[in-house]
Order: C-alpha cells, then sequence, then structure tokens
C-alpha cells in the first residue's frame, strides 16, 4: 500500500509525457491514447518504487530455492524411515511449494524487459507492455495451485472434464486393507 502510494505522487503531467515519449520514439502511433508515467525517475517516490518492486525479489527467491533443497535433501535421507503415504504427502507438499516457488519468477521477467527498456538496451511496445502485464500473470496462476494441488477441488476440475470430453472416468479403489484386519472389521 505504501508503495502504491508513494508511486502516485511520482507521476508527471500527461502532456509532458507525450512530448517526451513523441521526442524519443517517433515511430509509435500515440493518436488517441491513455499515457502515463514519471518524468524524473530519480525522485524519491519513483526510486523508493522501483527499488520496492525489484531489489527485494531475487534474494527472497534464492531463500526459497535454499529452503526447498533443504526440504528435499531431508526427505531423501536414507536415514529417515516414514510411512510411503507421509512421504507422498511431503512429496505432493514439496511439489505445490516448488509450484508457488516458480510464481515469483514472473516479477524476474518484468523487471528485465523494464531494465532492458529503461537502459534504452531495445525498446518496443510489446516490451513495455510486458513490464506491467508481467506482474499480472502472479494472481492469475495463484489460484490455480488450489486447483492442482487441492484433491477434491482436482476431482471436480477432472470429472467436469471428463463430463464435457465425454470420458469415462477409471474408478480406483480407496478401501485400503491394513495388516490383522479383515475387511469385515473394516466396514464395521
Amino acid at each position: 500500500m505504501i508503495q502504491g502510494i508513494s508511486f502516485v505522487y511520482a507521476q508527471s503531467d500527461p502532456g509532458e509525457i507525450a512530448e517526451i515519449l513523441e521526442a524519443r520514439f517517433p515511430d509509435y502511433n500515440m493518436t488517441g491514447m491513455c499515457v502515463s508515467g514519471t518524468k524524473n525517475i530519480v525522485s524519491f517516490s519513483a526510486l523508493y518504487t522501483i527499488f520496492h518492486m525489484t531489489l527485494p525479489i531475487t534474494p527472497v527467491y534464492i531463500v526459497i530455492l535454499v529452503l526447498r533443497r533443504k526440504i528435499i535433501s531431508k526427505l531423501s535421507f536414507q536415514g529417515v524411515n516414514i510411512a510411503k503415504d507421509t512421504k507422498n504427502l511431503h512429496a505432493q507438499l514439496l511439489m505445490s511449494l516448488t509450484y508457488q516457488a516458480v510464481l515469483p519468477g514472473f516479477f524476474f521477467f518484468s523487471i528485465v524487459s523494464y531494465a532492458v527498456g529503461q537502459f534504452a538496451i531495445y525498446n518496443s511496445p510489446i516490451l513495455e507492455y510486458f513490464t506491467s502485464s508481467g506482474f499480472l500473470l502472479i494472481p492469475f496462476f495463484s489460484p490455480v495451485a488450489s486447483f492442482i494441488f487441492v484433491t477434491p477441488y482436482r476431482h471436480f476440475i477432472r470429472n467436469c472434464f471428463y463430463r464435457i470430453a465425454h470420458i469415462e472416468p477409471v474408478e480406483s479403489s480407496s478401501v485400503h486393507a491394513y495388516a490383522g484386519t479383515s475387511n469385515a472389521n473394516i466396514m464395521a
């Protein structure tokens, strides 16, 4: 919220921004376009927002990957004696965490596209569009994790797909036999 409020004060007059864009990119057709931006990114409100969006992602992402690697090493250690079902649950949890850890990568792509344009390495409307739209992919893909990794949601989506595709689902047994217990005792 502080970042958003700070960046509101960094906005410059749209007329000035349009003049700057027309001078720097004469091949852009900006007729009837809504133009906004910051004339001076060295001002505190702009620089704070830029640093807050770009700098923390790298160390946070490294910490996530290091923790993931430690969890994998603990689970694969031969001295750990856990049940197969528990190990499967841990593997599913790790897969879910890995999926969530990959999502901040979209920040990285947006940051790279911003830096490429800011340092005048390459300019393109598509690259400039991706700078802001890359951030939108994270809230789009984050809820997808629920549909993938939460079993009731995954089964519901799968069954809906089967109905639409007119495919008969293959049923799997969900009854487990336990050593020393007969099926009659399980049913009781």
